[in-house]
């Protein structure tokens, strides 16, 4: 049994609340993916999450219909804090849910991943940790803002037991066929360095025309089909 939670739509508190007292401990997998905290209107908190420690133990997280929405903004001073105060007693909910051998999967980016995952050591145990996947989301942005550019979000990942095999699911027929080397390490897939499509001339990005050593020493430009001199990718 798997669950998938969405955090970026509704107050789910309740609904996970019900969830527990039907699902404690049968469930194999829990996705949540919450709202990123951006400083953006992707995240509308409750304003008052302030309760006892006691009390968060009783009704884990339980909070009142009648409390005022406000946007999460950056010029709040418990901008991370209310953001986490939001996570806690759903995280604290999926991991009741959880099977011993269950696993948790939580995708998060740049904003609070390094909030996100002090708090998840503390719920579910530094040692539960089984470590982040790094998801490529398209094409680099801000690169030209006089920062690092940013691509990738990340998935936190946690277990009650760090025993479990995530040994991964079955190549489908599309990945068979993209996939159709192989060593002793298993099956593998060669990837494109050339740019192409637009602007993928040498022309275009002149610093990222150079040479690569192949395995066997020698020189290798990007150099395209047609015949022209080309541009490695920037990813």
């Amino acid at each position: 049994m798997f669950f998938l939670i969405d955090l970026n739509y509704g107050d789910n508190l309740h609904s996970l609340n019900l969830l527990e007292k039907t699902h404690k401990g049968r469930v194999d997998f829990i996705y949540i993916d919450p709202p990123y905290n951006t400083g953006s209107k992707d995240f509308v908190y409750n304003d008052d999450f302030s309760q006892s420690e006691k009390q968060t133990e009783i009704e884990e997280g339980d909070i009142s219909d009648n409390e005022r929405l406000i946007i999460n903004q950056k010029s709040n001073g418990k901008y991370h804090s209310n953001w986490l105060s939001m996570m806690y007693p759903r995280l604290r909910i999926a991991k009741g849910l959880l099977k011993e051998d269950g696993v948790i999967f939580i995708s998060i980016d740049n904003n609070e991943d390094a909030n996100l995952k002090l708090l998840c050591d503390d719920i579910f145990g530094e040692e539960n940790y089984l470590g982040s996947i790094v998801r490529s989301t398209g094409q680099t942005t801000g690169q030209d803002s006089g920062g690092l550019g940013s691509s990738f979000d990340y998935i936190l990942t946690y277990a009650k037991d760090t025993e479990v095999d995530l040994s991964g699911l079955p190549l489908t027929k599309h990945d068979l066929k993209r996939f159709e080397n192989e060593d002793e390490k298993g099956k593998y897939a060669y990837d494109q360095m050339r740019k192409t499509g637009s602007n993928d001339r040498r022309e275009d990005r002149p610093n990222m025309y150079y040479a690569v050593k192949n395995p066997d020493g020698n020189d290798v430009y990007p150099i395209a089909p047609a015949g022209y001199q080309s541009r490695f990718t920037n990813r």
